[in-house]
């Protein structure tokens, strides 16, 4: 019985023993089961009896734990191999993990084991500092890379800080790198254990900041430069916060201010700073301060106020640029104000408007001064070079050689001496804006061939040949007056340039939207020098000869090609000549009219002009000049009656003077104009008054600026009465010839009997001449440039207009028997001209035209 239950026990104890080693009793839980053990085995033996029957049945039930527990061993063994597969399964995936977490860090990453040796390193490493795995794993660290990584400081890192301390952070080195120069690095090192072992391990992070080192660098400069230059600049500087917090407060701020840095309320500033307006008066309102302005986050630029400064008996005044401070979101964090001392600046602004206003007074002066000696010269010189032109002309008397020697030298100083007065006061009015300009489309073949015909005796006194190659049909868009201008210095200086018997080419053509026009001479040319300042101001050109006139020709010329659009340039070579060009914008094209036939003259009362002027001997000349013309004139010298006396007399024209007095011109323009019984008679005025633009404002139908040549006053009183059909009593004779010599020959034995002479250098002039007027007589040349004498006759006569206009032939040309038959039946006289001619010539004009009515001088 006692055998049974030790048998019993034992058989509980290797059952416990069992669940106690797979884990399925704990160790604590033992002693209470043998305790139990003990106490069911001892009652069983105070009972041996009663379960002695049950012997067999307990041995069974032992059996089958025991058969049960195997069972179960077989199973845990099964589970604990699953388990050990799939931890490891496990393992192998983390070490995948882990290795692509390191391969993947943008930093570089060492692992040395215990004896410092690479373990391994990430791709960041290899590629940052251009290491391949080969000459790296395994190797000793300070041998890697040739001996770049033996350096004194990671030996220090590794050899006597990491063995005292678990890691080290931001340990820095600086090394220099054989192929990426020197680097500064960061090290991060810490020692690891894996799973309890491999104890001494060390991983290395690297972060190169040798370029954040650059960059602190630089912004440490940039930093010590702008505060040398906040503290070294003249203008003071002031930054503050929302609270009013001074965050700097310069050397020149506290200069300018006259006291230091003071940390004190907003409300305070204008008090403690000793703030005003300009006025110097009215304290400057807190609002108002340039910077708390921008603390509020206006923008405020040269804002004036003034400083009374402590120890400063006047003060100074400031001028203050202020913006708002914001961050990066656009959040407002303050102000920051400059401001400079402008006191100086104020006293120089006061000058210089004392000196604007003493300029302006002078220009005043200046410009009395020159009104007064153009009215004071121009007077005098009209009288000079009219007579002059009268006494040439020897209507009055013939003069000797000497007397025609003396009075040509009065022509040309007079003359000279009207151009320097038109150049002076033309230079001023460029100068001061004042030049008026009317542009409108000009023909440019007109005007060329109208300065020719001026300028040709000049060339004929130097034998001198002019060119013309002029682009038909062309015009430019320019001031008619100024374009001659132009035209006429130009050629005047290539006449002056050229010696005898020399060329001058003058062409014009269209280019694009612009006509160039070429002055081209045969003169010894401008050296490089001298062109650069061909154009300045009173500059005359340096030659052999004595320089000529003032050196103001080119300089209006530029200027007045500039003021109408366009370009004016040279070419030159010493030796070849220059060519003078210039470019203006194009005017609208010309075209050519057919020539329309007009009826006859129904009348023979001559044309009446009243001439108003207050200077006797001016109106006296140009009572000559219209005279000659052949029109009646009426003089009026009392302004305060002239509009009285024109709406009387009803004439068909007034020239009108502009200086006046009592009543100047502009108001009796303005009463013709206004007055319904002269408003529509043309006013030609004839004034030492140069404003044209005015003048054609007011209702002016020509304006002609004193001295006037007398052609020019026929003309534009002949283009003013375009309209009017009567004919003045003595028409001039148009004398067509293009020899110089023959033609002023004629000219001179013409107006020596007191006859009105006209010229046409071509059968284009004299087909122009014809239309615009109709002479009394035409003495024609047969031998003509472009229109031969013939063809003109010819149209001439097949017009009832001209079909018995008076026409003498003086020609050069072999005349044929039929030529000479049919001029005997079409011309009034026929005249050659390797005969005497003169007499004859004159005395048919005399049978034709009688005894012209001189004036009585």
């Amino acid at each position: 019985m006692k055998w049974v239950m030790k048998k019993q026990r034992i058989v509980v104890y290797i059952v416990v023993l069992i669940f106690l080693i797979f884990g399925f009793v704990e160790r604590r839980s033992f002693k209470k089961l043998d305790d139990a053990t003990h106490s069911i085995l001892g009652e069983r033996s105070t009972r041996a009896d009663i379960e002695l029957r049950n012997t067999e049945r307990t041995t069974s039930l032992a059996m089958f734990l025991l058969f049960l527990l195997v069972v179960i061993l077989i199973v845990s063994a099964n589970r604990n191999l699953y388990a050990c597969e799939q931890a490891e399964c496990a393992e192998k995936s983390a070490r995948v993990y882990a290795e692509n977490l390191f391969n993947t860090m943008r930093e570089p990453l060492l692992v040395l084991g215990p004896d410092l040796r690479v373990r391994t390193a990430n791709r960041a490493f290899y590629r940052n500092f251009q290491l391949t795995p080969e000459v790296t794993l395994r190797r000793f660290v300070y041998e890697i890379g040739d001996g770049q990584w033996n350096i004194a400081r990671l030996r220090s890192l590794l050899e006597e800080n990491l063995p005292t301390n678990e890691c080290s952070e931001d340990f820095e080195v600086i090394q220099q790198m054989p192929k990426l120069g020197q680097r500064t690095m960061f090290i991060n090192a810490r020692k690891v254990d894996r799973f309890g072992h491999d104890s001494g391990s060390i991983v290395c992070a690297i972060e190169d900041i040798t370029e954040r080192k650059k960059t602190e660098a630089a912004m440490r400069d940039q930093s010590e430069i702008i505060e040398s230059i906040l503290e070294h600049i003249g203008d003071g500087v002031v930054v503050a916060d929302l609270q009013g917090r001074f965050l700097r407060f310069n050397q020149a701020a506290e200069h300018i201010l006259g006291v230091q840095r003071l940390d004190i309320p907003v409300e305070q500033w204008s008090t403690k700073y000793r703030l005003f307006l300009p006025d110097q008066v009215t304290p400057l309102p807190t609002e108002s301060i340039p910077l708390t302005r921008a603390m509020r986050g206006e923008e405020v630029t040269d804002f004036e106020f003034f400083v009374r400064r402590q120890n400063h008996q006047l003060g100074i005044f400031c001028s203050a640029t202020a913006r708002p401070l914001r961050d990066a979101q656009g959040n407002l964090r303050g102000g920051v104000v400059v401001f400079r001392n402008i006191s100086h600046s104020k006293r120089t602004e006061a000058e210089l408007v004392g000196a604007k206003d003493e300029a302006e007074r002078a220009n005043k002066c200046k410009d009395q001064f020159l009104s007064t000696m153009s009215h004071e010269l121009r007077t005098p010189l009209t009288a000079i070079l009219g007579f002059s032109e009268l006494l040439s002309d020897q209507r009055y008397g013939t003069l000797n050689a000497r007397q025609e020697r003396y009075l040509r030298n009065i022509q040309i100083g007079g003359k000279h001496l009207l151009k320097l007065i038109n150049d002076i006061l033309d230079l001023s009015k460029i100068a001061a804006g004042h030049l008026e300009l009317a542009r409108e489309s000009v023909a440019v073949d007109a005007a060329v061939n109208e300065v020719l015909t001026a300028l040709q005796p000049l060339a004929d006194n130097k034998s001198q040949h002019f060119s013309p190659e002029i682009q038909k049909h062309i015009a430019v868009w320019a001031d008619a007056t100024r374009f001659q201008q132009v035209l006429m210095n130009l050629l005047g200086n290539a006449i002056k340039f050229t010696p005898n018997s020399g060329r001058i080419r003058i062409s014009a053509r269209l280019v694009g939207e612009r006509v160039r026009v070429e002055i081209q001479d045969s003169g010894p040319g401008i050296a490089p020098e001298q062109q650069k300042r061909i154009f300045e101001a009173f500059y005359r050109l340096q030659s052999g000869q004595a320089p000529e006139g003032t050196g103001l020709g080119l300089a209006i010329t530029q200027r007045l090609v500039e003021l109408q659009g366009g370009i004016l340039g040279l070419e030159s070579e010493l030796g070849k000549g220059c060519c003078f060009f210039f470019e203006l914008p194009a005017g609208s094209r010309v075209p050519i009219s057919p020539a329309k036939e007009t009826s006859t003259p129904t009348a023979t009362k001559p044309m009446r002009i009243l001439v108003i002027d207050d200077e006797p001997v001016a109106a006296q000349l140009i009572r000559s000049y219209l005279t000659s013309a052949g029109y009646e004139v009426d003089v009026c010298d009392q302004p305060e009656v002239a509009t009285e006396l024109a709406s009387r007399l009803q004439p068909d024209a007034v020239t009108l003077e502009l200086q006046m007095k009592p009543i100047n011109g502009w108001e009796i323009l303005l009463q013709l104009k206004r007055n319904p019984r002269t408003a529509l008679i043309p006013v030609v005025v004839v004034s030492v008054v140069d404003q044209p633009g005015i003048g054609a404002a007011l209702g002016a139908d020509a304006y002609l600026v004193k001295p006037v040549e007398m052609d020019k006053l026929a003309g534009a009183i002949r283009r003013c009465l375009g309209g009017i059909v009567r004919p003045p009593l003595n028409r001039s004779v148009l004398v067509v010839e293009d020899d110089t010599v023959t033609l002023e020959v004629i000219c001179k034995l013409l107006r020596s009997q007191g006859y009105s002479v006209t010229t046409a250098r071509d059968g284009a002039e004299a087909r122009k001449a014809v239309q615009e007027f109709l002479p009394e007589l035409v003495i024609l040349d047969l031998l003509l440039p472009e229109t031969g004498g013939l063809e003109l006759l010819a149209e001439w006569r097949a017009h009832s207009r001209t079909a018995d206009l008076p026409v003498f032939v003086l020609t050069n040309k072999d005349i044929t028997s039929e030529e000479e038959k049919y001029l005997r039946t079409q011309v009034d006289a026929l005249l050659h001209k390797k005969q005497p001619w003169k007499e004859d010539l004159l005395n048919q004009v005399k049978k034709a035209l009688g005894s012209p009515q001189l004036e009585n001088a």
